[in-house]
């Protein structure tokens, strides 16, 4: 029995969107199994391989939204810094604060590199960023505010070298 492109089209849609097992996909179809494992089959000998369109959906799709979150998460950064810099706190408090705002910003993107291995220059800027927060806070307190006014334009900075920047 001759099937309609439509259906096809619906299936191989079902299992590389939607996720679907071919099975399932197939019987939405209406198809029986064999046919839509026929046309996976054809169409991957032809060019069109639904298992890595399925993957590189999968992919795009988990960078994307790890992306999105850490655009929000410096966003929030940002305001968190800003306030820092004109609160009333002392230098040292800014320092400590700065430091757990970069152990964050650490953990987030390590948790995202697993997803997103570009982030990886963005990590190890982070640890050296987070190290020197500390090396601030313990040996010259006093620079605590000069180096919040530093650490939210290098980020910026680094974000635009990695590629992954926005601006």
């Amino acid at each position: 029995m001759a099937h309609d492109s439509i259906i096809k089209h619906a299936v191989r849609n079902a299992y590389v969107y939607n996720k679907q097992p071919l099975s399932k996909a197939a019987s939405n179809a209406g198809i029986p199994e064999g046919t839509a494992r026929r046309w996976k089959s054809l169409a991957k000998a032809s060019g069109d391989d639904w298992d890595e369109a399925r993957h590189n959906i999968g992919s795009e799709l988990q960078q994307k939204a790890v992306s999105d979150f850490l655009d929000l998460f410096l966003k929030f950064q940002t305001e968190i810094i800003n306030g820092l810099i004109n609160s009333d706190k002392s230098p040292e408090e800014k320092a400590a604060i700065a430091s757990r705002i970069s152990d964050g910003f650490v953990k987030t993107t390590k948790a995202g590199s697993r997803f997103d291995p570009d982030h990886m220059m963005l990590i190890a800027t982070q640890r050296v960023l987070k190290e020197l927060g500390t090396f601030i806070t313990q040996y010259n307190p006093d620079m605590a505010p000069m180096f919040l006014e530093i650490i939210e334009p290098f980020g910026t900075h680094m974000l635009k070298k990695s590629g992954n920047g926005n601006t």
